[in-house]
């Protein structure tokens, strides 16, 4: 069979040919068209609130970008930073952040990680699950090294998703554990014995003084005094951590909990009968109180814990994100002078919830200290603006903490954040407690008339 050749199509695309350029071009103009939505439902005044909007932007054009990004990453970083604006806009467009906002605060703001570190996350996790099926032909080409010396020795070729999976583990500190195989559940759903979780305790635990929750728990346990009581327990450090599984989903890939279910089918046909209790802990109950030091004598334990256990694929995603997490707490710890890392050090989802779309998008542009006020004269290409009583430049600071024409306002609904030395901590005006429906930050830009001018 002869397949033919294009030759007037290489010429055109030139130096993009087996590049990914055409297909990062096309991706790229199908999600700027999808933003239109987004320009339409994120009007300042009237559009619709932050999480709705984030929300539409994970569906509607997130999703497109994460769509075979395991294969496209092979692209250069260079032509896979043709994507960063349609990311960086999207979650502006949300937000409601001013267009001169510094990218890192804008994704800070709206917890939402860099393209990169997202690409990264979804190749490790693609990694994970080919290894479910180690036997398949996809898993078996990605862990092959065959080619591991030629591409060590030719740098500038494109590296196949295997080797650049190693690497983005390696660089991000991911182990390499070995993942639990999937396997067909040996019996049929509907031949599962009947699974009998009692509900005795009908209150949480927090609301339960621990002499109550005592008496409660041995009272129920004399109602099973004709079985045989057989506590667990789990327990967490730095090396290891324990977690429980939810028996009733009889649809669950989750191996540990299909070996559960065959003992619960192997038991059930010698005629046992199997309860499961939820236990208060550290309330004084002897098995259990024996079991959670016998977890903690484990996980304490000198020697590391062995790594050749499997580990099922979905519990690594938890541990991944985390990871990625980091990586991104690195890179915002080594960033300079910023105005929204003097409020905010560490990452995390500040809560906008309640407030207007007006509200919102004002207080995210005075968190990143970037406002139509004080920046509106980089689009026009005019001067800086200068405060009209104190001559000096105007910056969001200014406005909240420093100028003296609002002392009497400040002092009026911003005395509570007043530190020792008289002035005021900006970290405590823009934080969530303030800046919640009805806080004093609302209260004090409204009567400073400043609302409308952000």
């Amino acid at each position: 069979m002869v397949i033919g050749y294009d030759v007037s199509r290489r010429l055109a695309f030139g130096v993009s040919f087996l590049t990914w350029v055409p297909h990062l071009c096309t991706l790229k103009v199908s999600c700027l068209k999808a933003l239109n939505l987004l320009r339409v439902l994120s009007h300042t005044s009237w559009g619709a609130d932050r999480a709705t909007l984030l929300r539409l932007y994970h569906v509607v054009i997130r999703s497109k970008l994460d769509y075979g990004c395991e294969v496209y990453s092979s692209a250069t970083d260079a032509r896979l930073r043709v994507l960063d604006p349609v990311h960086h806009a999207g979650v502006r467009l949300a937000t409601g952040a001013f267009r001169s906002s510094p990218i890192p605060s804008l994704l800070v703001d709206a917890n939402e990680p860099p393209l990169d570190l997202r690409r990264q996350s979804l190749m490790v996790r693609c990694w994970h699950r080919l290894h479910r099926l180690p036997d398949t032909l996809p898993c078996l080409a990605v862990s092959s090294d065959i080619m591991s010396q030629y591409y060590l020795l030719h740098s500038c070729a494109p590296w196949p998703f295997g080797f650049r999976v190693r690497k983005a583990m390696e660089e991000m500190g991911i182990d390499d554990f070995q993942i639990c195989p999937v396997r067909v559940p040996r019996v049929a759903p509907w031949l599962l014995p009947e699974v009998f979780p009692c509900t005795c305790f009908t209150d949480k635990k927090e609301f339960l003084p621990p002499p109550v929750a005592r008496s409660l728990f041995l009272e129920h346990a004399f109602t099973h005094r004709e079985s045989l009581p057989v506590y667990t327990d789990g327990s967490k450090s730095d090396a290891g951590v324990g977690f429980g599984v939810a028996l009733c989903n009889f649809n669950s890939s989750h191996p540990l909990v299909l070996a559960i279910l065959d003992w619960l089918v192997l038991l059930g046909r010698r005629g046992r009968k199997v309860t499961f209790c939820w236990v208060p802990a550290h309330v004084g109950v002897d098995g259990n109180e024996r079991a959670d030091a016998l977890a903690k004598a484990v996980v304490s334990n000198s020697r590391p814990p062995a790594r050749h256990h499997p580990v099922p694929e979905v519990d690594l995603r938890p541990y991944i994100d985390a990871t990625v997490r980091s990586c991104w707490q690195d890179r915002w710890d080594t960033i300079g002078a910023n105005k929204l890392r003097d409020i905010r050090q560490r990452l995390g989802l500040w809560s906008y919830s309640g407030l207007s779309r007006r509200w919102e998008t004002a207080l995210v542009r005075l968190r990143i200290g970037h406002t139509l006020l004080t920046h509106g004269f980089l689009m026009e290409r005019a001067h800086p603006p200068y405060c009209d009583d104190c001559l000096v430049p105007l910056t969001v600071r200014h406005l909240i903490v420093e100028c003296p024409s609002l002392g009497d306002l400040r002092r009026r609904h911003l005395s509570e954040y007043r530190k020792g030395d008289g002035s005021y901590s900006l970290f405590q005006v823009l934080g969530e407690e303030a800046c919640c429906v009805g806080g004093n930050t609302l209260s004090y830009v409204e009567e400073a008339g400043l609302l409308h001018k952000l």
